[in-house]
């Protein structure tokens, strides 16, 4: 979903201060796995700031079919797939950046959907080759799952990455991340790189979804 602005209408024109105005974009959102109804989402609401000439996103708004309503600085604000816990709070899994004009790249973010704002402090590495921006050479090579991924088969979301460390050799790590209530958190769990043979059957079993990685360049 894109909006492509061309030209200043005159009564923008005539306006010499920051005004602020609501562009409403109604779409069909399908992620890679379901929600319950009232989650599904109905419009996203994309507020943007006119400063002549100028229009610039400021923040997104998202409506649920059950009438929540959640607001959120991210822009770009793009839905990836809703996750349940084990006390039954779904989480939406989403990409995003907090600017426009800027070299920060496309996030990974995670909030309970039924949260009223949804927090940009916490951001999560898009999984894909990751080259380094003054050569193009690569630095990191990571993967991203969602759902039963481990041993345990409980839901998660878990990254596996490969990169090149300060001592100019490869070491691998490994990032999840579980739920307390309605709140994301650092998992405890000491999860070995070995485990991606399990996520990768867990794959296959379709308890568990790889979100496609894609190349970026990392920030200055």
């Amino acid at each position: 979903m894109y909006f492509k602005y061309i030209g200043t209408p005159p009564a923008i024109r005539i306006a010499m201060k920051t005004a602020y105005i609501i562009l409403t974009f109604f779409t069909f959102i399908h992620t890679a796995c379901s929600a319950e109804e009232e989650w599904r989402i109905k419009s996203i609401k994309i507020n943007y700031a006119v400063t002549v000439p100028f229009l610039m996103p400021i923040s997104t708004e998202i409506e649920f079919n059950g009438g929540h309503i959640a607001k959120t600085n991210i822009i770009e604000f793009k839905p990836i797939a809703f996750i349940k816990s084990k006390t039954d709070v779904m989480f939406i899994i989403y990409t995003g950046r907090t600017c426009t004009e800027c070299d920060m790249h496309t996030s990974i973010y995670v909030n309970a959907v039924s949260d009223k704002q949804y927090s940009s402090k916490s951001r999560y590495g898009y999984p894909g080759k990751l080259m380094y921006y003054f050569d193009g050479s690569l630095i990191e090579n990571s993967r991203m799952f969602y759902g039963e991924c481990t041993k345990k088969e409980e839901p998660t979301i878990i990254w596996y990455s490969q990169y090149l460390g300060d001592d100019d050799k490869w070491h691998k790590a490994v990032y999840d991340i579980d739920f307390k209530g309605d709140k994301v958190i650092k998992s405890p769990k000491n999860i070995s790189y070995s485990t991606l043979s399990k996520t990768e059957e867990l794959v296959k079993n379709r308890k568990c979804t790889e979100v496609e990685g894609r190349e970026s360049s990392s920030e200055p």
